[in-house]
């Protein structure tokens, strides 16, 4: 559960700030959340968090951003077939896709810039506790009237994830 009392440290910092609206709860889907990827559950402190979370965006700007992926997004995005389970992209073009990665041990992280493997992350629990000081150490940069104002100018899928088209320049 240490993902969840992370990711609440981010949303009561900027309920505090008067910008809750920058993390954008998607509407509930009707499928399924998968509890396992190729056979192997997936792990247990991520799948808590969607329980939890369900798949919410961060859009601060352009370069800090997270979207965190529905089944309908995941099953159709191209990194998919190569034996890895996107769940979140980091950037606005969705160009930086957060999969995770069964080392015949455990899910590890993996960071991949389209198609291309970049860099490994750490565990769940270690890579949100990272995005959550990056976003915090961020936001105390940001002035607070600007933040506030920005969040109610923002589309209610600022990362335009629900387009069905969103990943085809992946492939």
């Amino acid at each position: 559960m240490l993902s969840i009392s992370q990711w609440q440290r981010l949303l009561d910092y900027l309920d505090r700030m008067g910008a809750p609206y920058l993390i954008r709860q998607p509407i509930k889907e009707h499928v399924p959340i998968p509890c396992s990827f190729a056979n192997i559950d997936l792990p247990i402190e991520y799948m808590q968090f969607i329980e939890h979370y369900g798949y919410p965006t961060l859009f601060i700007d352009e370069d800090l951003c997270l979207g965190f992926l529905p089944p309908t997004q995941i099953y159709t995005h191209p990194l998919l077939p190569s034996g890895v389970y996107p769940f979140a992209v980091c950037s606005s073009d969705c160009q930086v896709t957060m999969v995770l990665e069964h080392n015949d041990i455990e899910w590890m992280v993996v960071v991949y810039e389209g198609m291309e493997r970049v860099d490994s992350e750490g565990d769940f629990v270690s890579w949100i506790e990272s995005q959550v000081r990056q976003f915090l150490l961020q936001l105390m940069n940001y002035d607070f009237q600007d933040l506030q104002a920005r969040q109610f100018s923002l589309r209610s899928d600022p990362l335009n994830l629900c387009s069905p088209n969103r990943f085809a320049n992946l492939g």
